[in-house]
């Protein structure tokens, strides 16, 4: 089973990575004045930073996605879906965790990631991102969808305010994409 990696995990792995950098710095450095002839030497501090860094934590399960039920995406992608695998990051780097639907072969068909942006302008950029080329999208306020024609494959992103839904699908459809974002931006909303 391959795992599709959306910006949403991405983002959150890179911040980690530079909190972890920023936190392993010493102390400030401290003068002190020598007794003898005024001369300043640099100590440095031996405590410990102030702040602590926490580390993503990942778990995935197979169970329900809390938000888009699997017997509405076995119909609104036309396929047999037998199981659902829910991935959660803490910090979750959105308000719903990554869900992917499996066929009973092992392949993914639908895979549905979320992702809080700090504001609307940054949602919409990242939903434009996601898939470049692409077409617009009436999903929420709007978006991006594009549809790899040969590869099976289809990617949208759609924002409504400051949550981004991300959707892939093993097949290459527009409109079922569309309607999974939709769905999954009013259960979240």
């Amino acid at each position: 089973m391959t795992a599709i990696k959306t910006p949403a995990r991405a983002a959150t792995t890179a911040m980690f990575a530079v909190l972890a950098v920023a936190g392993c710095t010493t102390g400030p450095s401290q003068s002190a004045e020598s007794s003898s002839g005024g001369e300043t030497t640099q100590q440095s501090s031996s405590q410990a930073p102030a702040t602590t860094t926490q580390q993503a934590q990942t778990a995935s399960a197979e169970e329900p996605c809390p938000y888009l039920d699997i017997d509405f995406m076995s119909e609104t992608v036309g396929q047999q879906l037998s199981t659902s695998t829910v991935t959660t990051i803490t910090p979750p780097p959105g308000p719903g965790p990554k869900c992917e639907f499996t066929r009973p072969n092992g392949e993914i068909a639908a895979t549905v990631d979320t992702l809080a942006a700090a504001d609307p302008a940054t949602a919409q950029q990242t939903a434009l991102d996601f898939a470049p080329g692409g077409n617009p999208v009436k999903a929420g306020e709007g978006g991006s969808v594009l549809v790899k024609k040969g590869e099976d494959l289809t990617q949208l992103a759609a924002y409504q305010g400051t949550l981004v839904v991300f959707v892939t699908i093993n097949q290459e459809s527009s409109l079922e994409a569309t309607t999974i974002a939709e769905t999954a931006l009013a259960a979240l909303a």
